[in-house]
């Protein structure tokens, strides 16, 4: 018999919650005041009166015990004749409140039920309390109830949790059922069982693991097949697959399908992000705004019944079809359907991020589950973090707020004292270099608390929400307030100064191991997988890992034959040698061309670098080139690659790191090569000499972290754009003298060891003719 405990708060909203989506700005300082008011009122009691009373009461089934227990905010004249009373604090005007809220008068008819039955009071009275924190004042809204009528709407309400219950447990039983019975879709490829059996280790050791894998060993599948025969013992956790690409989470969802087709019954749904989801131009999630916000809440349990019912793989198109059907927001839907689902697949911000990450699963309130991260492509997530823990505060957003509140006395001070540290700090900036600072002044951090006190005002009362007044107002209070909370929790890893260029000031986190590490404490495992996940140690270390964990290296499943690795030491790419080079390069990109009839992508470090070499080449040669334009839309990006469908010798001139060399599929004869010029290290900048004074003064090598490792990982995605499957034939050159150097040669894996050095456009043009000889 299964055991579930559930808080009367809860049990009620469960079953009770009506009406609509009103994400309204309200004032922030009112969830503290409505505690302080409990605590006031409390405060008042006498001696025959009792607060915060703890009750509890258990109700048996065939297949379950169900406890509802809660915190009676007071129970008055308790000896005596007891009422039962429930605290609401409330911005509505009182003498507009006419009757309780049914949703509070459930949860008080509740506590009346559970302290009746465990005091054995036969009638009972129960009292509604608002109140209003604007006017100070009080109002009662009194009912009397019998044991016998309480008991009666304590079974209803029972009975109506039993049945989501029921619900929830039949999906339950069917997955582990399915679960039970599920296979390994395929027959085994080459390192694919020792991959699976090291997972398999991993969780149930509750340690997390690191699997830098080839293209072909099936990555996707190795981590979900596990992780989902596990499920069973996770009690109330969930799997989150993570990416940061829509591609990979396309691919996760097609490896679902295929394992459904098998016969399994699993529960999965794909989160997007708010704005891409929602069906306005801009989110705007009130009644008086979006029709899909009015009676969500009503319309819920029906929705959430037929989309269960009638799908299992929830994509973003079938959320579309249903909140739609059902008028109700996508995004809103998305989030309701995961408490059902036994996956979520959802972007990297949804767990780690502190400001975007699912409140339900990993706030402070939220209990500690054995949920199982799934993290795709992890080598992303290392600057992905490094970014959600790094915020800037913009000067010129304090001008417009400034401009927008000139009448505002409280308000204005405040931006026009915080205008005045930044214009400070922007004056101590020599040119264009960045002024450094230890720590915020108190006076700035005074004066950017004092703007968050006027604009809470100011935001509550604003009579138009729609103005550009309000909005420029609204978006800063939460610029400021995130800025705020970040600075006040951060890490050695934060550096604080203010940059010229952007005018703005930056707190940037050159590290944010720590941070990802306290939120894998939240799940079971974090399962880290990637093509570039080299060197495993540097992964593990800046993702969160433990020295415990377990760091997985699996060799190349491909005939190394099949791709031949040439090292073109002739030319120099570094930023003070390149432009002599430019010819060079161009000629050496053309020998290749020439010299083997296929289609193939030249990845270059920059933009400008590409621009600076098309322009030689075209100089140079007739031939026509594809090139990656500097902002593509999607529709774009589809034709650009489309063109790998239909011709053989297409040359494509494209940037590294970009959204053509990582998660793009050309098979076979649709990509025969690449020319990777350059060794891809990121420019030099503020942001990246800090993270490496940081790895310096923990006494490694700083230039590694910052630079070296990042840019050859862009390396080792255009290099793995070739060979996809088993049957595919083709080449890479590195053209760079440094490709030769040992620290270069460190950064790549083992199964790239057939690399030969070329000296000369003969040598080139000599090795490729070679290669195509051999395999046609």
């Amino acid at each position: 018999m299964k055991t579930y405990t559930v808080s009367v708060r809860d049990i009620v909203e469960t079953v009770l919650l009506s009406g609509d989506i009103d994400n309204r700005y309200i004032k922030k300082g009112r969830m503290q005041e409505g505690s302080e008011i409990h605590r006031m009122l409390q405060k008042r009691y006498g001696e025959e009166d009792l607060s915060e009373v703890t009750v509890r009461r258990s109700v048996e089934t065939d297949s379950y015990t169900l406890t509802v227990q809660g915190r009676i905010d007071g129970v008055l004249s308790y000896a005596d004749d007891p009422i039962i009373e429930e605290i609401k604090s409330t911005v509505a005007d009182l003498e507009r409140i006419e009757e309780p809220d049914p949703i509070h008068l459930a949860q008080a008819k509740l506590y009346a039920c559970l302290y009746s039955a465990e005091h054995q009071v036969e009638t009972i009275r129960i009292r509604i309390t608002y109140f209003g924190i604007e006017s100070k004042q009080s109002k009662h809204f009194d009912q009397t109830e019998s044991s016998a009528d309480l008991e009666l709407f304590f079974a209803d309400i029972c009975k109506r949790y039993l049945l989501r219950l029921d619900f929830r447990e039949g999906l339950t039983n069917r997955r582990d059922a399915s679960i039970s019975d599920c296979v390994f879709p395929f027959s085994y490829r080459k390192y694919q069982k020792q991959i699976v059996r090291r997972i398999y280790k991993a969780v149930e050791e509750k340690k997390n693991i690191f699997i830098n894998a080839p293209t072909g060993s099936g990555k996707t599948l190795n981590a979900l097949f596990p992780a989902i025969k596990l499920l069973p013992t996770s009690g109330n956790g969930k799997l989150f697959y993570l990416s940061s690409k829509s591609t990979q989470k396309q691919i996760a969802e097609n490896t679902l399908r295929f394992m459904q087709d098998k016969g399994l019954n699993i529960k999965t749904v794909t989160i997007t992000a708010k704005e891409k989801a929602c069906f306005l131009d801009h989110p705007s999630c009130n009644p008086e705004d979006c029709p899909y916000a009015v009676a969500y809440y009503d319309k819920l349990p029906e929705a959430i019944q037929e989309i269960l019912t009638d799908t299992s793989i929830i994509t973003a198109e079938f959320l579309q079809f249903y909140a739609a059907k059902h008028k109700m927001c996508p995004f809103e839907l998305s989030l309701d359907l995961s408490n059902w689902a036994d996956i979520i697949i959802c972007d990297y911000n949804y767990v780690f991020d502190p400001f975007a990450a699912l409140k339900r699963y990993f706030d402070d309130t939220a209990p500690d589950e054995n949920h199982l991260f799934l993290i795709d492509e992890a080598h992303n997530l290392i600057d992905r973090s490094r970014d959600m823990y790094s915020l800037s505060l913009d000067k010129q957003a304090i001008l417009n707020a400034k401009r927008s509140v000139s009448t505002h006395k409280k308000l204005a001070k405040s931006l026009r004292d915080i205008n005045k540290f930044l214009l400070e700090y922007k004056k101590s900036c020599e040119g264009e270099t960045c002024f450094s600072i230890e720590a915020l002044d108190d006076k700035l951090y005074g004066s950017l608390y004092r703007f968050l006190n006027a604009a809470d005002s100011f935001l509550s009362e604003h009579p138009n929400k729609q103005t550009d007044d309000y909005r420029n107002i609204f978006e800063l209070y939460f610029s400021v307030s995130r800025f705020l909370t970040l600075y006040d929790n951060r890490s050695d890893a934060h550096h604080l100064f203010y940059d010229p260029a952007e005018d703005c000031l930056k707190l940037f986190c050159s590290d944010a191991q720590e941070f990802l590490r306290a939120r894998l404490k939240k799940g079971q495992s974090g399962i880290f997988f990637s093509a570039t996940l080299t060197p495993l140690s540097y992964h593990c270390e800046l993702l969160g890992g433990d020295r415990e964990d377990y760091l997985l290296d699996v060799p190349g499943i491909f005939d190394p034959s099949h791709f031949m690795i040439l090292c073109d030491v002739a030319v120099k790419t570094s930023y003070r040698q390149r432009e002599s080079y430019y010819p060079i390069i161009a000629q050496h990109i053309h020998a290749i061309v020439q010299s083997r009839i296929c289609n193939k992508f030249v990845f270059f470090p920059s933009y400008e670098f590409l621009l600076k070499v098309r322009e030689e080449y075209e100089k140079r040669y007739d031939d026509s080139l594809l090139v990656q334009k500097r902002y593509m839309n999607e529709s774009e990006r589809s034709a650009f690659l489309a063109e790998f469908e239909e011709a053989i010798g297409i040359t494509a001139f494209a940037v590294a790191g970009g959204v053509f060399s990582e998660g793009i599929d050309l098979v076979g004869e649709r990509l025969g090569g690449v020319i990777v010029c350059g060794v891809s290290l990121p420019k030099v900048c503020m942001e990246r000499e800090l993270i490496r004074a940081h790895f310096d003064a923990e006494e490694k090598n700083g230039f590694d972290y910052a630079y070296l490792i990042p840019g050859m990982n862009k390396v080792l995605q255009s290099m793995g754009r070739v060979i996809r499957t088993e049957s595919d034939i083709g080449y890479a050159v590195l053209m760079d003298e440094r490709f030769s150097f040992a620290s270069y040669r460190n950064c790549l894996p083992p199964h790239y060891d057939q690399i030969t050095t070329v000296r000369t456009e003969l040598d080139l043009i000599g090795e490729l003719k070679k290669e195509t000889e051999e395999h046609g």
